[in-house]
């Protein structure tokens, strides 16, 4: 019975689940995250892309948590690195896992979104809230890799043990013989006849027929999941009706539809299918289907409505009114009633918004025209009156010799 007790508390002590081939530890140490990546050697700082570990991780949680406790925050292996951009549209906002490097994940849950960066170093905590007996609220926080959290190892690649029985001592087990060393192989003649080593081209193995039915790598429009059921990555996919396909990388792709849209697909799951962002799987004959007037694909692959009357070019000589797949075009009068742009209203509004304009270029011109005809004016008088002058100029001047003629010729006289 105290074996059982003792089991019971080292169970306690570490805390620790196994699930599948994995094993989770939840370590109570307040410290960095860079702390914590090294203090989890050789396992990792966990991951949280898939729902099993999340189920996993929430019930390591519900089972060490202290019942006082209301709320917890764990570091986990998710940091987003400093010459790479916070992407609001992906899953993970451009974080990564540190474990592989990869951004896949199925699930998202976000409880502050990043502030959008592309120089600081940030990594991801998780969050979350406990009543007592199980975890009711939970969610990503972007945070400074500064801060100090408990955090949540991993080790992989560890086979899952039995729980921990008591059990009495075994006898000791008799000593097995050695087997006999197993005879030395006796050299084949050279007469005779041995099975090559290498299979005929075609046959994957000595023996076996090769199948008739097998397609072209390249064959017909690949609809939905990937054809082989245990693999982890995508084939490449033949989308007719797209106008090109960038690759990023080997789990995600651009999709550009002859419409200019663009689509994002990624690659994840087990098998490995090509999905859409809400982690739908993607189907091929369906992702560039145009959407109707008025929509237009996001980069989700989901149709949106357009906003007319927001771009540079309105469609309206009045006010435009967006609507769900159309808009409206309607004018206000003097008592803020609305009326539709081809009506009579909207006809004299427009009249009359158009004479102003018209009437105050006329009468800039006429006050224009009267300056320029005041100047000439100005300008004629002025001319005219400069030979008077000078002839009045020279009648004084002859008036003057005159004068001064009859004076010297009087002082002459005796």
């Amino acid at each position: 019975m105290e074996s059982w007790f003792c089991w019971i508390h080292l169970v306690i002590l570490f805390r620790t689940i196994w699930a599948s081939s994995t094993q989770y530890t939840i370590h109570q140490a307040q410290v960095s995250f860079d702390r914590a990546a090294e203090d989890c050697y050789p396992g990792v700082l966990t991951t949280i892309a898939t729902e099993l570990e999340v189920a996993d991780i929430l019930g390591l949680i519900s089972q060490s948590t202290s019942p006082n406790q209301k709320e917890f925050t764990f570091w986990i292996g998710l940091r987003k690195v400093k010459n790479q951009c916070v992407v609001p549209t992906l899953p993970l906002r451009g974080f990564k896992w540190t474990e592989d490097g990869s951004e896949d994940s199925q699930v998202s849950r976000w409880t502050e979104e990043p502030k959008y960066t592309c120089t600081s170093v940030r990594c991801a905590a998780l969050k979350g809230e406990w009543d007592g007996s199980k975890v009711t609220r939970w969610g990503l926080i972007p945070v400074t890799c500064k801060n100090s959290y408990q955090f949540i190892c991993k080790m992989r690649d560890i086979a899952a043990p039995e729980p921990p029985t008591p059990a009495a001592p075994e006898p000791p087990k008799p000593t097995a013989p050695e087997p006999p060393k197993p005879a030395k192989p006796e050299p084949i003649p050279a007469t005779q006849k041995t099975e090559p080593a290498n299979p005929e081209p075609g046959l994957p193995f000595p023996g076996l027929k090769p199948e008739t039915d097998l397609k072209p790598e390249n064959g017909p429009e690949l609809k939905g999941p990937d054809p082989n059921p245990g693999s982890d990555s995508c084939q490449h996919p033949v989308i007719i009706s797209a106008r090109s396909i960038s690759f990023h990388n080997s789990s995600r792709i651009q999709v550009e539809c002859w419409s200019r849209d663009q689509v994002e697909l990624r690659c994840s799951g087990h098998p490995a299918v090509w999905r859409l962002l809400d982690n739908s799987p993607a189907s091929f004959t369906t992702v560039c289907l145009p959407c109707g007037n008025g929509f237009r694909k996001d980069i989700s692959g989901n149709c949106v409505d357009v906003d007319e009357c927001g771009g540079s070019s309105l469609p309206c000589r009045h006010i435009c009114l967006n609507m769900e797949g159309s808009y409206r075009c309607f004018c206000s009068d003097e008592n803020g009633k609305h009326h539709n742009e081809d009506s009579p209203a909207c006809a004299d509004k427009t009249t009359s918004v158009i004479l102003i304009p018209v009437l105050a270029a006329v009468a800039a011109l006429v006050v224009l025209l009267l300056f320029v005809a005041v100047t000439v004016k100005c300008c004629l008088m002025r001319q005219s009156k400069k030979p008077a002058r000078k002839e009045a100029e020279k009648m004084a001047m002859k008036s003057n010799d005159g004068r001064d003629s009859f004076e010297t010729a009087n002082e002459k006289a005796p």
